[in-house]
């Protein structure tokens, strides 16, 4: 069949197979995210962050129906009463035993003039509202953020320790392989052949357990960005999987922590809590100075079969009755506050209790936070030297190896020696790849920490 195609036919059938692998190939690419693709990804799709988004959306229709309050009322009123019996009939204003048909309609205005401010200083709690929900949705963002980072950099320590055990694994089968040939030409037992395939398989648990836990965050990060396209996420790879290749962050920590420090998001949440309670106390005193209206109303009434009380006959319209009997009213009223001022006052002295109990309360959690920053300014001073050690004793363990490694193909060293050397080397490859990797992921929340400056 393939044979019979034609050159065209060739052509066409191998730049489709091109498309093909192409497509398959750039979806697998776009799923690798880098953290900052993670983190623009969650803050569209996280649901806390949504459900703060929406509570600002309330509160700006919140104060868009406060305005609203401030416009006078108007309202229209119709009503037709059908009276069967004896009933009042508002023509004479005499009462009847027959049947009657009457109604009356009205506008009705009111406007109230002036309420102490409390309007005022109602729009002003609301607009601090939108600003503390905007503060909301920032600290959704940087609490989620904290947790992606954490999530991201664990992945790929758990990647970087899977490609140790890889390299450390397909060195193991080769030396296996090698004693497999020195035990087949009688040159050694087979208890070291059986050491070393205990190593390997000894190492492959170790990276089982690995993939595991790979597994397993990868779920958590999937979680934290609500992750819902048809392609498997993964991150992207590090440029540099070897230990000894792995680049440290150069900011100064300490630098970071200070600026952290003189701009937090914590001061800003402080100052929009006090300034909305602050508003929340005014309004209620509000409550002590008298409130003045303007009420209007416009009304008129009609009767069916009324008699003209000029003419004294029939036939006077629903129209002339209207126009008669119009009446209009304008009404202001002043309502003074006599007994609920004991209750204000005491619901006044709450509100200042509570404005002094969140300066307290911030004034903790900013100093807590002080404090833990500069445990973090110790810690991170402390792993950077931790790093240059374990990186000596990485280079001071691979000596030993290669040094092992040679006496052990001379036949000068047993397998169990060589494995113990071996899993030293294995175990400061790990330490120092953790120890690198958290003080990166360290660096990485203290700048995305950084960069939070609320700005209402």
């Amino acid at each position: 069949m393939w044979l019979h195609l034609k050159k065209n036919e060739y052509m066409k059938f191998a730049t489709i197979l091109i498309i093909l692998f192409v497509s398959i190939f750039d979806s697998k690419a776009q799923s690798a995210l880098t953290l900052s693709q993670c983190l623009e990804y969650a803050f569209k799709n996280n649901m806390d962050v949504r459900i703060q988004e929406n509570e600002l959306i309330k509160d700006r229709l919140n104060l868009k129906q406060a305005s609203y309050s401030l416009l006078p009322s108007i309202n229209a009123n119709y009503n037709h009463i059908y009276n069967a019996g004896r009933s009042l009939n508002y023509e004479t204003y005499s009462w009847e035993n027959r049947e009657i048909q009457q109604g009356n309609l009205n506008v009705i205005a009111e406007l109230v003039v002036f309420q102490g401010l409390y309007e005022l200083y109602n729009r002003k709690i609301m607009k601090s509202q939108i600003d503390i929900s905007k503060l909301n949705i920032e600290k959704s963002k940087l609490f989620l953020g904290i947790e992606i980072i954490k999530s991201y950099y664990n992945i790929r320590l758990l990647n970087t320790n899977i490609s140790i055990y890889d390299n450390v694994s397909t060195n193991t089968k080769k030396e296996i392989s090698k004693q497999q040939e020195k035990v087949n030409a009688g040159v050694v037992s087979k208890v070291d052949l059986y050491e070393m395939d205990a190593q390997e398989k000894k190492e492959l648990v170790s990276k089982i357990n690995l993939e595991s836990q790979l597994v397993r965050e990868y779920n958590n990060l999937i979680n934290l960005i609500n992750w819902h396209e048809s392609s498997s996420l993964s991150v992207s790879e590090l440029a540099a999987i070897k230990v000894d290749s792995l680049e440290i962050h150069n900011n100064n920590p300490v630098c970071l922590i200070d600026n952290i420090l003189s701009h937090n998001i914590l001061i800003a949440e402080k100052e929009l809590c006090l300034k909305l309670t602050d508003y929340t106390i005014k309004k209620q005193r509000s409550n002590y100075f008298p409130s003045v209206s303007v009420n209007s109303c416009f009304s008129s009434r009609y009767l069916l079969d009324a008699v003209n009380p000029l003419t004294h006959k029939k036939g006077y319209s629903l129209n002339a009755q209207i126009i008669d009997n119009c009446n209009s009213q304008i009404e202001l009223v002043l309502a003074i506050p006599l007994f609920n001022r004991l209750e204000n006052r005491t619901s006044i002295k709450l509100l200042e209790v509570e404005k002094s109990q969140i300066t307290l309360r911030y004034n903790l959690e900013i100093q807590s936070l002080k404090k833990d920053l500069e445990n973090v300014k110790g810690d991170m001073i402390n792993l950077k030297k931790r790093i240059e050690e374990t990186t000596n004793m990485v280079m001071a363990y691979q000596k030993s190896y290669n040094a092992a490694l040679e006496q052990y193909k001379s036949g000068q060293l047993d397998s169990y020696a060589m494995s113990s050397t071996k899993n030293n080397y294995i175990n400061a490859q790990l330490e120092l790849n953790k120890n690198i990797i958290e003080y990166n992921m360290n660096i990485e929340m203290l700048k995305f920490y950084e960069g939070f400056i609320f700005l209402n």
